[in-house]
């Protein structure tokens, strides 16, 4: 079955659930040895780099840049930093830095789940659909509890019209989350391309009763109008 690439809204869930960057826990306890009233270069770094993540969560992304910049600076094996700065280039539409950040941390950590995501969305981003779903499904390898994994490879999915793969992946991150709304819309669209209505309905009713979020409910109902 020939499927479109989602747009609109639900394309707007797709890249927020891709895009975003999690709140992982950065360790970021200072010592104080031997009278140091500094924290030690790698401690300063991985303050720097919890802080760009913050500021890229509220869309600060030029002020993320450059706290991710400061992170490397303190810390140059910092694998870390240069993965998360690669978001930003992708955000800014500088591809080659992106593929010159990622390939560096792959250099430094080749098992880093974040870098091997923010290749995908790179590919992605470039159209190589292909490349993308071998990416994230190395995070997935790396991180099977990963919701984000599993909604970013569905994603690569729909792009290459493999709807069944895209569903079965969404089925896996609904488990892994199962209250979280954007999941359960995401799946919904699938369920109403795949001609399954009931399912859809049952996931939009369960996603509205999740939500007090206004775009998602709008969408919600916006789906339930597609369905006869």
């Amino acid at each position: 079955m020939s499927i479109r690439f989602p747009t609109g809204r639900i394309r707007r869930l797709l890249l927020a659930a891709s895009l975003a960057i999690s709140s992982l826990a950065v360790a970021t306890l200072i010592a104080f040895g031997c009278g140091e009233s500094e924290p030690s270069p790698e401690t300063a770094a991985a303050q720097e780099l919890e802080r760009g993540i913050e500021l890229f969560d509220g869309g600060h992304v030029h002020n993320a840049r450059q706290a991710f910049d400061e992170a490397a600076r303190l810390d140059p094996q910092y694998a870390e930093a240069y993965a998360r700065r690669a978001a930003v280039w992708i955000a800014l539409g500088d591809h080659a830095r992106a593929a010159s950040d990622i390939a560096h941390a792959l250099e430094l950590e080749s098992d880093l789940p974040i870098t091997h995501r923010h290749q995908g969305l790179l590919f992605i981003v470039l159209g190589d659909e292909s490349n993308a779903i071998l990416a994230f499904s190395r995070v997935i390898e790396l991180q099977p509890d990963s919701a984000d994994g599993y909604i970013d490879r569905a994603r690569a999915y729909l792009a290459v019209n493999d709807a069944e793969s895209a569903l079965a992946d969404m089925n896996s991150a609904a488990e892994l989350k199962p209250e979280d709304a954007r999941i359960l819309l995401i799946r919904a669209w699938i369920h109403i391309t795949l001609g399954d209505t009931g399912r859809a309905q049952t996931d939009l009713h369960q996603a509205l009763s999740l939500t007090r979020e206004e775009e998602l409910i709008t969408e919600a109902r916006r789906l339930l109008s597609l369905i006869p």
